[in-house]
């Protein structure tokens, strides 16, 4: 992967030159950042006037699609989770209810993960060993 910055009149451009192997992943996480970059700009802009932005990332879960993502890698993910299984629909529902709720009024500005410690346990070489394991 090539990274280039060019300067001029006031602006930065970045290019990224990535291989159409890895560009899915790189789309996902920007995707991801962005979610979270925009939940905390939402509420910055519109907490005074009552409004909670949050946002929850699910990991994998015992779905229909989430079981279609197993094939596609999300088996190698849960090798790097602190829980080793897939998620339960309650267990994100339930989240979802408590977050939406007026017991916790307090909450904006964040994403909140709700993956069993994927993302606590990501690193680029736990995501190789996984994917190493996953293919014997």
């Amino acid at each position: 992967m090539n990274i280039v910055f060019k300067n001029g009149c006031h602006q930065s451009t970045l290019i990224l030159k990535v291989p159409i192997k890895g560009r899915a992943g790189i789309a996902y996480s920007i995707s991801k950042n962005f979610v979270s970059w925009y939940s905390k700009k939402s509420a910055a802009q519109f907490g005074a006037k009552g409004a909670r932005i949050i946002s929850i990332s699910p990991g994998s879960f015992d779905t229909d699609m989430g079981r279609l993502e197993e094939k596609r890698g999300s088996a190698a993910m849960l090798g790097m989770a602190a829980i080793k299984r897939f998620g339960k629909p309650e267990e994100i529902a339930e989240l979802i209810a408590f977050m939406a709720s007026t017991k916790q009024g307090y909450t904006t500005g964040i994403d909140i993960p709700c993956d069993g410690g994927v993302t606590a346990g990501y690193s680029a070489k736990a995501m190789k060993e996984a994917l190493a394991n996953q293919s014997h």
